[in-house]
């Protein structure tokens, strides 16, 4: 009986580890020929599941830049857009997303030299929590204000912990957060089920019933 005993709490054991590691560990980085032009679309892919995360990398020869956006229905190198497999592609949360961002920018250093690498752009709403804190940050910051200028906008993004979510990612790779802007601004107020097309919220009971969505410039500098 105490055999049993030991050989069942080992297997339990490495099961669990199993577990763990299939969680954090298991993210397959796929990297798509875009047309025309230096373009390539990167997504992962884990088990039978494909993420709706595309991290869409224009590669240029002096510099790079990555536009991240999130369609649940939809790839660029499919060059589709089928409404009718709507759901296809895997939402995330922002902690999934801070993984994947991750695991892309390790098979990317691998690529390509990623000191060219001089600007991200990535929507609120890809990322879910975040948006939800930037709104939280406005009405907090400027109360019965709805101008949502840039300036205050930012500011508002500057007061969540994307920069330094983004900067643990960075580090690794020898670059940094150098400010936050928008290469194209304009502020849409998204409606609950809106938001959920495109990230999932981990605390949806916090979500408010518009929520700030602009697409938010990263740009980087080396350290």
């Amino acid at each position: 009986m105490k055999t049993i005993a030991i050989i069942t709490f080992l297997y339990f054991l490495l099961c669990g580890y199993a577990t763990e590691n299939n969680q954090h560990g298991i993210n397959q980085v796929n990297m798509k020929k875009l047309s025309p032009g230096r373009r390539y679309e990167i997504f992962t892919t884990c088990q039978k599941d494909t993420s709706a995360n595309s991290f869409t990398l224009f590669d240029g020869r002096s510099q790079m830049w990555l536009n991240i956006n999130s369609f649940s229905d939809s790839k660029q190198y499919l060059d589709v857009d089928d409404c009718s497999k709507e759901g296809r592609f895997k939402l995330t949360t922002y902690t999934q997303f801070l993984n994947e961002f991750s695991d892309c920018l390790k098979f990317l250093s691998q690529q390509r030299d990623l000191s060219k690498l001089l600007f991200i752009d990535v929507s609120l709403s890809t990322l879910g929590d975040i948006a939800i804190d930037v709104t939280n940050n406005y009405d907090r910051m400027y109360p019965n204000n709805d101008n949502y200028n840039e300036e205050d906008v930012i500011a508002s993004v500057y007061k969540t912990s994307l920069v330094e979510d983004i900067n643990n990612i960075l580090s690794p790779h020898g670059l940094e957060v150098s400010e936050l802007g928008s290469s194209d601004y304009h502020v849409l107020l998204l409606k609950k089920e809106i938001l959920k097309k495109y990230s999932i919220v981990e605390d949806s009971t916090h979500i408010p019933l518009r929520t700030i969505d602009a697409v938010i410039t990263i740009s980087l500098k080396r350290k």
